[in-house]
């Protein structure tokens, strides 16, 4: 029924973010530590849940969030709380991806002139 399906989505989420915050910990770590955090794709771009699910289990590595500003931003925004990123701390940000100037820029190389595609 509908508790098994709200209980359902909740370990849904919970999974979806652990796995996300394992893999930022992981860049992390191979990085040195993080300067920027970027969130994009459609689920960075628009979840604001995750992103302050993911940012609250970030701060041991300096992430910390505006709650406002999560909750409304739009890319391209910043949602780094205040002073994040001037003493230390990770800015956060939330960019659109652009796939199609990717593409567009992925076919324009292929079809140049002596392009090996």
């Amino acid at each position: 029924g509908r508790a098994r399906g709200d209980a359902d989505c909740v370990l849904a989420l919970d999974v979806y973010v652990h796995a996300l915050v394992r893999e930022v910990g992981a860049m992390a770590a191979s990085a040195g530590g993080l300067d920027v955090l970027v969130f994009t794709g459609g689920v960075g771009e628009w979840a604001a849940e995750v992103r302050r699910r993911t940012a609250t289990r970030l701060t041991h590595l300096g992430v910390r969030i505006d709650d406002q500003l999560n909750g409304v931003a739009e890319p391209d925004a910043d949602i780094s709380a205040r002073g994040a990123g001037a003493h230390g701390g990770v800015r956060v940000l939330v960019v659109a991806s652009r796939e199609d100037l990717q593409i567009a820029a992925g076919v324009e190389r292929a079809l140049a002139p002596g392009s090996r595609s």
